[in-house]
């Protein structure tokens, strides 16, 4: 994954993991879960590389997504 970062979205959809729990392992390895700082404030917190911090970044924001177009599908199917 960390040479193909587009490919993230569909590796995501075809894992099917546990989507609160993959954000919440997530954010403990940036930092920002045990430190009690925000996902911005996670830039400032020394425990990871660049790198590292970069595809967690890049992993919460397709998390956040993901999550978004869900929220969007399940509306749209009540309302039918």
């Amino acid at each position: 994954m960390e040479n193909s970062p587009r490919k993230l979205a569909e590796f995501l959809n075809e894992a099917g993991p546990d989507r609160e729990r993959l954000r919440v392992l997530a954010q403990a390895l940036a930092g920002a879960a045990l430190s009690g700082k925000t996902e911005e404030d996670v830039e400032k917190l020394v425990g990871t590389t660049a790198a590292e911090k970069a595809a967690l970044g890049k992993l919460l924001r397709q998390l956040a997504i993901r999550d978004r177009q869900r929220r969007r599908n399940t509306r749209g199917a009540s309302r039918a």
